[in-house]
């Protein structure tokens, strides 16, 4: 909005979708931004070196509570509420909270410097929130009393339930997301969220990314290695209005051979290393072997682990290794079994999120342990 009342649309979309912007670091991806071009700052001079415009103009104010009663009507949002966001990752944003961090609760209607180390949106303007709330609570009541609340559109897709080898891991790079046709629907637009595995998986709708938008029942994703996502799909009708989200559910790809780092526990001999055995039956055609107590790999850095999976040759004979995320011991595994496997998958379930360095440690000397990838799921 500029000083005249002028609504410009920010984000290409944003008219008719929750786009992502770039309003407040660590927060983007859930929440809608709405910018006051001016500054509103006592302290503030421009580039002249003269005071600036502290005051918000009149036609500014009222298109700021124009724009959000029409977001708060149109997404269900309670202009008078409060709301706790999970904190992102963002260098250099200055975020009140540290990434991974659910904030206090906050106004659902607030300034950036709510969340953020900023003078933004000045304090002339963040001083005028509680009226600007009150204005857009009695804006949004009086739609609701003319035009009711929002419909669904169309009901969400019903989804053809991804098999076990899609979730919640998934070895291979692609995979296929089907559902079934949804009576009104002229197309469907696929929405994902991912996090590679150093980051915050943003767990709430407003964060989805549209991939694609198609007619057909079906949705072929590349998935990174390490990376997890989660893929929604949602029905659009004729007139272009959208349905609820129908939720996949989340899975994650085993992790780069360069993040297993291979090292030795503190204490264990210098003779407890891992050696790389090539062949064709195994994950990656190879896998780092070794019969010698104390050999570790680790992977540091992981965020909101909920179950680790080692894949790997498994056999009569093999070893055990202990699986610890920071200095928290969540299980000691057998990788032994009565017949000869070249990709088990052995699944460690935490009892809840945990982040920090994943080790997985030899424990048995003389008795082989071959690990051929990781996985850390969400």
């Amino acid at each position: 909005m500029d000083r005249f009342g002028t609504v410009y649309e920010g984000r290409r979309g944003s008219l008719s979708e929750l786009v992502v912007g770039a309003q407040a670091g660590g927060y983007n991806t859930s929440t809608i931004g709405v910018s006051a071009i001016g500054h509103f700052h006592p302290e503030k001079k421009d580039s002249n070196n003269t005071k600036a415009l502290k005051t918000p103009p009149e036609a500014m104010v009222q298109s700021i509570v124009d724009v959000l009663a029409w977001q708060a009507h149109k997404w269900n949002l309670d202009p008078g509420g409060t709301v706790r966001l999970l904190t992102g990752g963002s260098t250099g944003s200055g975020t009140r909270w540290k990434p991974g961090e659910w904030t206090d609760p906050l106004p659902v209607i607030r300034g950036h410097r709510d969340t953020n180390i900023t003078a933004c949106p000045g304090t002339n303007l963040h001083d005028l929130l509680p009226d600007i709330r009150t204005r857009v609570i009695t804006a949004v009541d009086a739609a609701h009393a003319l035009y009711g609340y929002p419909a669904t559109a169309l009901p969400a897709p019903t989804l053809v339930p991804l098999t076990a080898s899609q979730a919640p891991i998934r070895v291979s790079a692609t995979s296929v997301y089907k559902w079934k046709a949804v009576e009104g629907a002229v197309k469907y637009q696929v929405v994902a969220r991912r996090a590679p595995h150093r980051k915050v998986m943003a767990p709430v709708s407003p964060d989805w990314k549209v991939k694609k938008t198609t007619t057909d029942l079906r949705y072929t994703l590349t998935m990174g290695e390490g990376s997890t996502w989660t893929v929604g799909v949602r029905a659009i009708n004729a007139e272009g209005a959208a349905g609820p989200v129908s939720v996949f559910p989340t899975t994650t790809r085993p992790l780069p051979t360069k993040r297993l780092v291979r090292a030795k526990a503190p204490g264990a001999s210098s003779k407890a290393k891992w050696k790389k055995e090539r062949d064709g039956s195994y994950y990656r055609n190879f896998a780092y072997t070794s019969s010698t107590k104390g050999a570790r790999i680790k992977v540091s850095k992981a965020r909101d682990v909920r179950s680790i999976w080692i894949i790997g040759p498994s056999g009569p004979g093999y070893g055990r290794v202990s699986v610890h995320v920071g200095s928290k011991l969540i299980a000691r595994v057998s990788l032994a079994q009565s017949r000869f496997a070249p990709t088990r998958r052995v699944r460690v379930n935490l009892p809840k999120a945990a982040s920090g360095t994943v080790k997985i440690t030899t424990l048995d000397q003389g008795k082989p342990v071959k690990i051929s990838g990781l996985v850390l799921a969400r």
